[in-house]
C-alpha cells in the first residue's frame, strides 16, 4: 500500500510542469481579489445568501428533485444578471483595480500628517466660533468617489 502511494507521488511530481505552478498563481491571485472586493464591498450577506442556494441546488440534484433543480438553473441565470445590476459600481471599481495592477499604479500625493492635522484643526475652530455646524469625512481606504456623485457638495 505505501509503496503504490509512494510510485503515485514520483509520477504526479514527475508530471508537473513549470506552466502548472503558473496556473495555480494566476487562480490563487485572481481568488485573492475577489474576496478582497467581496470583503470591501460589504456584500457578505448576499455571499452568504448565495452559497446558500448553492447547497440547495446541490443537494436537489444530488436527491433527484427535479423540479427544483430546474427552478434553481433558471433562477442562476437571472440572478447574475440582477447582480451585474445591484453591483454594477463595485464591480467597475474592481475590474479598474485589476487593470492598474496590470499597467501602473496610482500615486496620490498625501500632504504629511501633521499638515493635514494643522489644516482640519483650523477649520474646526473657525466652525466653533461661528457656531456653525459640519458634517466631516475623512478619507480612509474606500473611494469617496461614488458618494461625491450622488450627493450636494
Amino acid at each position: 500500500m505505501s509503496i503504490k502511494i509512494l510510485n503515485y507521488a514520483t509520477e504526479f511530481l514527475q508530471s508537473l510542469r513549470f506552466v502548472d505552478f503558473i496556473d495555480i498563481g494566476v487562480i490563487a491571485i485572481l481568488i485573492y481579489l475577489i474576496l478582497v472586493w467581496l470583503k470591501k464591498a460589504r456584500v457578505r450577506l448576499v455571499l452568504v445568501g448565495m452559497i446558500i442556494l448553492g447547497l440547495i441546488y446541490i443537494l436537489a440534484r444530488f436527491f433527484g428533485l427535479y423540479l427544483t433543480t430546474m427552478v434553481f438553473q433558471a433562477f442562476f441565470a437571472i440572478f447574475l444578471i440582477m447582480i451585474v445590476v445591484i453591483f454594477q459600481d463595485d464591480l467597475r471599481h474592481f475590474f479598474e483595480r485589476i487593470a492598474v495592477i496590470g499597467v501602473t499604479r496610482r500615486h496620490r500625493a498625501v500632504a504629511p500628517f501633521a499638515q493635514n492635522t494643522e489644516m482640519l484643526s483650523s477649520a474646526l475652530a473657525d466652525l466653533s466660533r461661528k457656531k456653525m455646524g459640519a458634517l466631516i469625512v475623512i478619507r480612509g481606504t474606500d473611494p469617496l468617489d461614488r458618494h461625491l456623485e450622488a450627493g450636494v457638495v
